[in-house]
């Protein structure tokens, strides 16, 4: 960590800032990369460590500026720095220490492929990729090899140890113990990478029709497919940009689309779409653009997408397809024009759904009720108040209910279900079991993350948040403590601890053992924070009286105080 920091904020910013001095001083003055801004307010002081922008007071120190900048998680923004200013990492522990050496694995087992593409033995895998109208520089650009039906892995097997390649997810043991196989042969190779650029794992392609068409490394402590989209590392930036990503099915789908211009479109590993991923997808993009193949299956998929996007407060676009088409073989076959003049007429995914529920109910009532049955579902999945009042007043002109109505009926509903939530808690309150400790739990886990987050992240994090909400006396003091701080200070290790029991407890969480994402745990874990005090105050409301009248009333008062602050803050962004 010290070589790291040694680099310099100077150094890292400056790769992406044009900087110069100011006046004389020792300070660095540009552009602040984080708003637009005609003049300089982006400052950046060597002698202390630390960027500061005056304009949207963004600041913290090299490694939080390439976590803003590049959108990436801690541990990765780490391995991005030592890797680029040739640092070598020294691994503290064997868990990182075999990460290493996967990644080195799937180094050594690139090189092979590639090669293998190009030698005898690859002719017709090479011949089937080419006659998809991939040239060679779309080869290289994506990394396609070939891995053949006997290929060679003695050196690999040499310079590995069992362990190691069998925790890759690339290779699988023989049911006596005794043989160690490549989990692919006679297909193409496509290097899964993560943000950073690291190779996490390998999808191969099936050249001669057989099946699973696509087969991926199995999941490892490098790659989780549920966690990962093909070609993220090379889209994020255009996703930045643009603030839209365009999600497609295929990894050929992917690689033509980068190719014709749209180099912001990435695809999950093969299956559904997790809730992972489209957290992934809108760390980068404010809007996501879905093109499935237009097939019932591709249809299917983009609505099975849909909750995942409203729970995560996204509304995304979709463009329709011919049933014959998807991507690749519509720019193939018709042009890439063809697929722009389609791109230009996608439409709101959500509303379509709506309107494809309502065709063919004409003004049978019984028929629209059961059909909006799966509307309703959904409009109940939407935690953004504004983004749920859109669609249920378009929900309801298709439909032709009563907007009030339908407003009343989703409210009263999401009611109930926190009333029912209640009483399931306040049931497992009295059981003598551990949800207390549960609760520090994550409240600890969320101080653990926000410790080593830029201070412009804790900041965002901290909003809506108050001191109460910690149920730990020592959480609760050391939100306090940082909350009180965070204006005075540049990044967290700066922290000013008041005495040495905030000392200790400082350390206890730099000690703590958490998920690498830092961001995603801090979120996580603040969600579980609120759910629990807005949980306790409906509990509180509940125990003042056992009429179940008086419990409905209370439980609607706390909703409607939720509502009202979601508004509040709404107005307010």
């Amino acid at each position: 960590m010290s070589e790291i920091r040694s680099i310099g904020v100077l150094r890292v910013v400056s790769d992406y800032v044009e900087l110069s001095p100011k006046g004389g001083s020792r300070d660095y003055w540009g552009l602040c990369p984080f708003h637009g801004e005609k003049s300089p307010s982006f400052k950046v002081d060597p002698d202390r460590g630390f960027y500061k922008c005056f304009g949207c007071d963004a600041k913290g120190d090299g490694i939080t500026f390439v976590m803003r900048y590049l959108g990436f998680a801690y541990l990765d923004a780490l391995l991005f720095i030592a890797e680029k200013y040739n640092i070598d990492v020294v691994y503290d522990n064997k868990g990182f220490e075999s990460t290493k050496d996967i990644l080195s694995l799937h180094n050594d087992l690139q090189l092979g492929f590639r090669a293998s593409l190009y030698e005898e033995g690859g002719r017709d895998a090479k011949d089937y990729i080419l006659n998809r109208s991939f040239n060679e520089s779309a080869l290289e650009l994506f990394g396609v090899g070939y891995i053949p039906p006997r290929f060679n892995f003695s050196t690999i097997f040499k310079k590995y140890d069992k362990e190691i390649l069998l925790a890759s997810g690339f290779f699988k043991e023989s049911k006596d113990g005794k043989y160690i196989n490549s989990r692919f042969f006679n297909r193409l190779s496509l290097p899964i990478r993560s943000v950073t650029g690291s190779i996490s794992a390998f999808a191969g392609r099936s050249i001669d029709g057989s099946e699973p068409k696509y087969l991926n490394s199995a999941d490892s402590e490098v790659f989780h497919k549920g966690e990962l989209l093909f070609n993220i590392d090379k889209a994020k930036d255009s996703i930045r940009s643009s603030k839209t990503a365009i999600l497609v099915e295929g990894y050929f789908d992917v690689m033509r689309l980068y190719l014709s211009g749209h180099k912001n479109v990435v695809a999950p590993m093969g299956t559904a779409l997790t809730k992972n991923q489209v957290a992934l997808v809108k760390r980068y993009a404010d809007d996501v653009v879905v093109i499935f193949d237009g097939d019932e299956a591709g249809l299917k998929a983009a609505q099975k997408s849909l909750p995942l996007f409203i729970s995560a407060s996204v509304s995304p676009k979709i463009v329709l397809l011919n049933k014959e088409d998807d991507p690749d073989s519509m720019i193939l076959n018709k042009g890439v024009d063809h697929f722009n003049a389609m791109y230009e007429k996608r439409e709101d995914l959500f509303i379509y759904m709506i309107k494809r529920a309502f065709f063919g109910c004409r003004d049978d009532f019984s028929v629209k009720s059961r059909r909006f049955k799966s509307i309703h579902k959904m409009l109940l999945g939407i935690n953004d108040l504004l983004m749920r009042d859109y669609y249920i007043n378009h929900a309801a002109d298709i439909f032709g209910f009563d907007k009030d109505r339908v407003r009343e009926i989703v409210e009263l509903e999401l009611t109930q279900n926190a009333m029912s939530s209640s009483r399931g808690a306040f049931s497992k309150e009295r059981r003598k079991d551990s949800n207390s400790n549960a609760v520090r739990l994550c409240e600890r886990d969320f101080l653990a993350a926000v410790i080593s987050l830029d201070i412009d992240v804790v900041d965002s994090l901290f909003i809506d948040m108050e001191a109460d909400m910690f149920q730990d006396e020592d959480c609760k003091s050391f939100f306090s403590l940082i909350n009180k701080e965070l204006a005075n200070i540049f990044v967290m290790d700066d922290l000013v601890l008041g005495n040495i029991d905030d000392s200790n407890f400082f350390y206890d969480l730099k000690s703590r053992k958490i998920n690498n994402d830092l961001y995603r745990v801090a979120i996580e874990n603040k969600d579980r924070i609120i759910s629990d005090y807005q949980m306790s105050l409906e509990l509180e409301s509940s125990r003042k009286s056992d009429n179940e009248e008086d419990i409905l009333e209370s439980l609607i008062k706390v909703f409607d105080n939720i509502k009202s602050k979601g508004t509040q803050q709404d107005t307010t962004d």
